[in-house]
């Protein structure tokens, strides 16, 4: 809606094809971005956004019309013939307003993220489990929360069953994690990744970092996997 505060009306719009369990209403944006010109955004599936422009009082522009078309500005009627001349006209017209939305799109600067810290990151998840449990099954769970979440990078099924699915949901509601649609995952949101490697590189083992075990039992274990291995001696 930044590119204009004025004028700009949002309604719903009607999908004219109706399909069984398709949504059939989206929230539609007109904005005005010239004289007798709109544009429209509405989201066409749920993945993609549909721009559309609107022209309106073209009655009055058929002069400049016909001539972008290629066609002279005769007296009387018109021949059917010249209806995709003027199609074409219109469209390179949309075109132009498009490309003029897009890079004043381009142009206006995106919000910069500012990454968590990893204490906000570690107040979250400790939150997120409920304090009503035992006092070490709560700092177990709090563990392996952040095991999933910094060291495996992320949680691979539902959130809806399970001893976990309370802090899993709380943790989605807050927007601390997201659904990566890509790998199937449950990822920290962008803002938290820094604050997640940041104690991966601290710790460099959940187990030596997370579980207070004395890194003197352990020794590297020789391996090509990331991050190394330790075991007992």
């Amino acid at each position: 809606m930044h590119l204009s505060k004025v004028e700009g009306t949002a309604a719903m719009h009607e999908m004219e094809v109706k399909e069984a369990g398709r949504v059939l209403n989206s929230p539609c944006f007109s904005i005005p971005i010239a004289e007798n010109v709109r544009l429209k955004l509405y989201a066409k599936t749920n993945k993609r956004i549909r721009f559309e422009i609107v022209h309106s009082e073209l009655w009055n522009q058929r002069a400049a019309l016909l001539k972008e078309a290629g066609l002279k500005p005769e007296t009387g009627g018109r021949s059917w013939n010249e209806v995709p001349h003027l199609l074409k006209a219109l469209r390179q017209r949309a075109a132009k307003h498009m490309n003029n939305v897009m890079e004043h799109l381009r142009a206006v600067p995106t919000p910069e993220l500012k990454p968590k810290r990893l204490l906000e990151l570690l107040v979250e998840v400790a939150s997120a489990v409920r304090p009503t449990l035992s006092a070490q099954t709560r700092i177990d769970r709090i563990q392996t929360l952040l095991i999933w979440l910094c060291f495996h990078k992320g949680y691979r099924g539902g959130i809806n069953k399970g001893p976990y699915s309370d802090a899993l949901k709380t943790l989605a509601e807050r927007g601390i994690i997201r659904f990566d649609h890509k790998r199937k995952f449950y990822v920290l949101s962008d803002a938290y990744k820094d604050a997640a490697a940041a104690l991966s590189s601290i710790a460099g083992d959940p187990l030596l970092a997370l579980m207070g075990v004395d890194p003197s039992e352990f020794v590297l274990q020789p391996t090509s996997l990331l991050p190394p291995v330790r075991v007992r001696e």
